[in-house]
């Protein structure tokens, strides 16, 4: 039936019935779509946030292990070059007395040789409350090697010595002259080489090398 043929009362009925429609259709988009949308974009947003945070966590976490990676290589190395090359924690005198009597050996030079009296540095008290961060986990130990020979040989006393301590800096140098030999001079120097100030530094070197 069209609508025109339709009485009065028919039509009522279907425009009630159209509005009836268009009624739950507008409670269906604003009650259900629209909220259902609203919620999918603020889902999409925090989905986005979330995103980004886990990529700034993946970029520290990457970087954190690069680092802990660099510090472990670093230790190792370190480590390496404090056992092969550095007097050891025990028995320093007698490393230092051993390595340097063969390169004046070498030379044909007699030597007289005796730990520095006095420390090269300012040693901290016990039980004195410091900062780590506030000083270095290195510090000196000096030998003062004393002996006799000429200009010629010292130079290349000193350069035997830099080749055979690579690490090792000469702090102090005197050359004084012989009455009774003119060709040769009275030498003293003094050889430091940079060892750990306390032992748990060595420990803390250690552990970040595992």
């Amino acid at each position: 039936m069209k609508f025109s043929e339709m009485n009065k009362e028919q039509k009522q009925l279907v425009i009630l019935g159209v509005g009836g429609a268009i009624t739950i259709l507008f409670i269906v988009v604003n009650l259900l779509v629209k909220p259902a949308k609203e919620a999918a974009l603020k889902a999409e947003e925090v989905i986005a946030e979330l995103e980004s945070e886990v990529n700034r966590g993946q970029m520290v976490l990457d970087r954190d292990l690069k680092v802990k990676k660099e510090v472990k290589a670093s230790a190792k190395e370190i480590l390496e070059i404090v056992n092969r090359e550095l007097p050891p924690s025990t028995g320093r005198y007698a490393w230092a007395l051993a390595n340097i009597t063969e390169v004046f050996e070498d030379m044909g030079v007699y030597l007289d040789m005796e730990e520095t009296r006095g420390l090269r540095y300012l040693p901290l008290k016990d039980g004195q409350e410091f900062n780590p961060d506030s000083v270095s986990m290195w510090v000196p130990y000096s030998v003062t090697v004393r002996f006799k020979t000429s200009f010629e040989n010292l130079k290349k006393i000193l350069n035997l010595l830099k080749e055979k301590f690579p690490y090792c800096s000469i702090a102090k140098l005197d050359i004084r002259a012989s009455e009774q030999d003119y060709e040769n001079h009275n030498i003293s120097l003094i050889l430091e080489w940079p060892v750990f100030r306390f032992d748990s530094d060595q420990a803390w070197m250690e552990k970040q090398a595992q």
